[in-house]
């Protein structure tokens, strides 16, 4: 019995050893898991390091997403550009076709136009003749007679034609027995040549562009000083005298033709409003002018009564001088208004050079957008084709001269035969006005002609015709403007061309904008 306790208490004793050491085991497992795991985890340096790498890796993706974005809208702008520049340069090359093509067609009808071949035998023929030393003469055009680039006359009198009588020699009588004498005249009559009238000039351009201001430099006036918000509102014009031209443009003297001779007796200039609703006023301006001067801000560029006013005198066949003003405004300008504008650009410093070319090349682009081609002045390849700019400053006073300069010699040249003077009456009612002392009257532009104290007159009117006498012919004073000043000079006569202030009855309903007759 004991042997047989003792081997039981053994067995137990076993058992209990054998589930000791699987609790170790298990234990021992455990604690190898819990071990495992904690060497797993990531400590918090760790963490941020890892959350620092993702932000800074998406910050580079959207980085990259914005550039590849930027690139194509700018790739996409500059195919854009090139597009544009395309069609401008196609548009040119058309312009230019159809320039040749009608030159051709011209030629053909005068008879001048020469084949390839021609060209080539008319070539070699003038090489032999002047191998044998005789002086091949060149062509001329049929219609030279016309319009010519330079006028080549002195004076403005009418002159009488002498009549040369040189006797025939023997020789000349033999060959000739019918006649006993030659006659080598001008004219069987008395010849006159064309007296050159004043040019009218109308300002246009936007509100704010400095046009009054300009012809306030012009006049040495202030008349923009007392517009309501300096804003023009209603038709100006103002007779400029010669002496006034020749004080001003004695700096840009080499622009105008035969050593800067003078041959129109002044100009009258004709201020418009800017502001949109006045768009009756600047057509009304632009139908009475011969030559326009568009006035454009150099720091902004082509605005919308800008485009309006182009449009007009696209429509009107009227040419016109560009006025690139308030170059004063420029980074660093420095002013010299007794130079010519060219000579004061030179002389600027090399980041307002920059600055000016910047805006002009901006203005260029502008216009060609509008289908015109302008450059400067001293840099016009062909008149005939680029409209000249002319960079000024009404506020300084710069390239004023230019301006003026430019005024004379295109209407001296291209605008010659447009403005000679005629008897025939021509004037246009400008403003229908009440004065005090005088009652209604009408602000006249006398183109051609002359009128009286006495003379009746026809106006257009609201209900008709009026008919009436003038009573009182008043003008002002050189270098003053019409619609602000009181101090007129009566005349009993007046010629073209000037603005005039004409008194008389029935006025009250009569329109502006219509012929006098």
């Amino acid at each position: 019995m004991s042997n047989k306790n003792t081997k039981m208490s053994l067995s137990k004793a076993t058992n209990v050893a054998e589930e000791i050491n699987n609790i170790d085991t298990t234990e021992k497992k455990a604690n190898d898991k819990i071990s495992s795991k904690k060497k797993n985890v990531p400590n918090s340096k760790i963490l941020n390091l890892i959350k620092e790498q993702q932000k800074a890796r998406k910050d580079a993706e959207l980085k990259a997403d914005e550039e590849a974005k930027e690139n194509q809208r700018l790739q996409e702008e500059s195919d854009r550009k090139k597009q544009e520049e395309l069609v401008l340069l196609k548009k040119k090359h058309e312009k230019k076709r159809e320039a040749k093509k009608k030159r051709i067609q011209r030629q053909k009808q005068e008879g001048l136009y020469l084949t390839k071949e021609q060209r080539e035998k008319h070539y070699r023929a003038q090489i032999q003749f002047e191998s044998l030393g005789i002086h091949v003469p060149p062509r001329t055009n049929i219609q030279q007679s016309g319009i010519q680039k330079r006028i080549l006359y002195n004076d403005f009198q009418k002159t009488n034609s002498t009549c040369i009588t040189t006797p025939l020699t023997e020789d000349e009588d033999s060959s000739d027995e019918n006649s006993d004498e030659e006659n080598i005249c001008n004219e069987d009559s008395v010849q006159t040549k064309d007296i050159l009238r004043a040019p009218v000039i109308c300002v246009l351009g936007h509100v704010d562009a400095g046009k009054t201001t300009i012809l306030d430099n012009l006049r040495r006036t202030h008349v923009q000083d007392n517009e309501a918000g300096g804003i023009t509102q209603q038709m100006g014009a103002t007779n400029v005298p010669l002496d006034t031209i020749v004080e001003r443009t004695k700096m840009s003297r080499k622009l105008i033709s035969r050593q800067g001779d003078f041959m129109i007796p002044g100009l009258l200039i004709i201020d418009t409003p800017g502001h949109a609703i006045f768009q009756n006023l600047r057509s009304r301006g632009s139908s009475l002018c011969d030559l326009a001067i568009l006035v454009v801000d150099i720091m902004n560029g082509l605005q919308a009564q800008t485009i309006e006013s182009i449009r007009l005198l696209i429509d009107r066949q009227t040419p016109f001088i560009i006025a690139l003003n308030k170059i004063d405004l420029l980074y660093g300008w420095k002013s010299n208004k007794e130079k010519d504008v060219e000579s004061v650009l030179e002389e600027q410093d090399s980041f307002t050079q920059d600055h000016f070319e910047k805006r002009y090349d901006e203005i260029i682009v502008q216009f060609a957008k509008q289908g015109l081609n302008v450059a400067l002045y001293y840099k016009n390849p062909n008149p005939n084709e680029y409209y000249s700019m002319v960079p000024t400053s009404a506020r300084s006073g710069d390239g004023m001269g230019s301006l003026i300069a430019m005024i004379v010699e295109t209407s001296q040249t291209n605008l010659a035969k447009h403005i000679s003077y005629t008897n025939e009456l021509q004037a246009t009612v400008m403003e229908v006005k009440a004065i005090h002392g005088l009652g209604t009257t009408i602000d006249v532009a006398l183109i051609n002609g002359c009128l009286s104290v006495g003379d009746k007159i026809i106006v257009g009117g609201q209900e008709g015709p009026i008919v009436t006498q003038i009573r009182r012919l008043l003008i002002p004073e050189s270098n003053q403007e019409l619609r602000d000043t009181n101090q007129y000079e009566n005349k009993d006569k007046v010629m073209g061309t000037c603005v005039v202030k004409i008194a008389a009855r029935d006025l009250e309903k009569s329109l502006a904008g219509l012929p006098l007759f």
